[in-house]
């Protein structure tokens, strides 16, 4: 379900007109993407499965120990170091650092003098800190974690009437992506496309699967003459497809799970809107099927590799010992 889908059931859930003013668009696309952050976040981190995981590349600089996370981590998976040539990472050799934790990390900050190569971090608020000091800004790390889901705006995509950054090419090597027409940065008070030669912060959406980035939170260039973004952070694009939809950043047409679940996104924004509006008997039988729903989500997706066991056979004489005796 894209968000024109989201809001027209909503609406219908909770018995709202079109026109309800203290319930627009906005106030329940806010809701919708409440919903499925305190639902959803802690179960899907708790898999440990890779869903809603990214990495990123980080520059280092000689002498500066403590770098600043992005805004969209949530929880790290693992945080790897290497030393790279160029601007290209993609075929830089990477290896874990180790995690201190802040009890010890002054022991571990002690027993090293001056700078060095990193060997471990430990994380002080949303401050990333290494352990030693690097000594040259050769270093890159990549950082691994689970993805804070981009929050829920007006559709922009064909089933919605309109059809804007769907993706008709993909230039890998001077990192373009064409798309069919440029997309509108709808948190601002009147959405507008991004002017021709303005830097921007982009999200690649899949359409399919969980929704998820198949290329998350970039610098890139607009051409309005080309109707192509020029990527200019690390991060290649050779995961970005032909029909993907380019965003701004944290932005999207769809939640972040399997088809199968957005309608319970919807069932858990109703829950709250009735609760509101002084419904707890319907708001009560909505969350009975939130219930529901999760428990089927968590029992689907907890573990998605369900292969049938090996089966180990004896050898055919031990098989047929029994007929000797």
């Amino acid at each position: 379900m894209n968000t024109t889908e989201m809001l027209a059931q909503l609406r219908l859930n909770c018995l709202l007109e079109d026109g309800a003013l203290d319930y627009t668009d906005a106030v329940l696309l806010r809701e919708l993407s409440d919903s499925l952050v305190t639902k959803f976040q802690d179960s899907i981190v708790g898999f440990h499965n890779g869903i809603w995981q990214q990495s990123y590349y980080l520059s280092i600089t000689s002498g500066t120990p403590r770098y600043r996370l992005k805004q969209d981590v949530t929880v790290l998976s693992k945080v790897e170091i290497g030393t790279a040539s160029g601007t290209d990472f993609s075929d830089t050799v990477f290896h874990r650092l180790a995690l201190a934790h802040e009890g010890h990390a002054d022991l571990f900050e002690s027993s090293f003098n001056g700078l060095g190569q990193p060997l471990a971090y430990v994380l002080r608020g949303n401050d990333l800190v290494l352990l030693p000091t690097p000594d040259n800004s050769n270093y890159v790390l990549k950082i691994t974690h689970f993805r804070r889901p981009s929050r829920l705006y007006p559709s922009q995509n064909a089933q919605a009437g309109t059809d804007r950054g769907r993706v008709t090419a993909i230039d890998t090597t001077n990192k373009r992506i064409t798309v069919n027409a440029a997309p509108f940065d709808q948190s601002l008070a009147s959405p507008a496309a991004p002017s021709d030669g303005a830097s921007v912060r982009i999200d690649v959406v899949k359409t399919s699967g969980w929704f998820d980035m198949a290329l998350g939170d970039v610098a890139a260039t607009w051409s309005s003459a080309n109707s192509w973004f020029t990527v200019t952070s690390t991060q290649p694009v050779r995961d970005v497809q032909v029909g993907d939809y380019v965003r701004f950043y944290g932005q999207t047409d769809w939640p972040m799970l399997p088809l199968d679940f957005h309608r319970c996104v919807v069932d858990v924004a109703s829950t709250k809107v009735l609760t509101q509006r002084g419904y707890p008997q319907k708001a009560s039988n909505y969350a009975g099927d939130v219930t529901a729903d999760i428990q089927r989500f968590e029992t689907l997706y907890g573990n998605r590799t369900r292969e049938e066991p090996r089966i180990i056979r004896a050898p055919l004489t031990q098989l047929r010992r029994w007929r000797l005796r």
